[in-house]
């Protein structure tokens, strides 16, 4: 049976595993330049003007919106009686 210490580092490990690339991506999404460096340099939030500006953008994300709105409200209408009816 593996020792608590052993379980706790397994977790540290699996954690970090699973932070560090969304971490990156949120530091990369506002740095502004990031060649041969540790972190980006400078900051800027040109790339989410970029893409709130993009009209195909807009409507793609509008027609995910309306799908889990429609999935939503499929789901609770289905899930709900069928949750009492048990």
């Amino acid at each position: 049976m593996p020792t608590p210490m052993f379980l706790r580092w397994v977790t540290a490990a699996y954690l970090a595993y699973l932070v560090v690339p969304i971490a990156l991506l949120l530091v990369g999404s506002v740095g502004g330049l990031w060649l041969n460096t540790l972190l980006p340099t400078g900051f800027t939030t040109q790339w989410y003007r970029d893409v709130a500006g993009d009209p195909s953008f807009r409507r793609a994300f509008g027609a995910s919106l309306a799908v889990v709105a429609l999935t939503c409200a499929a789901c609770a209408a289905i899930g709900l009686p069928l949750a009492y009816a048990v």
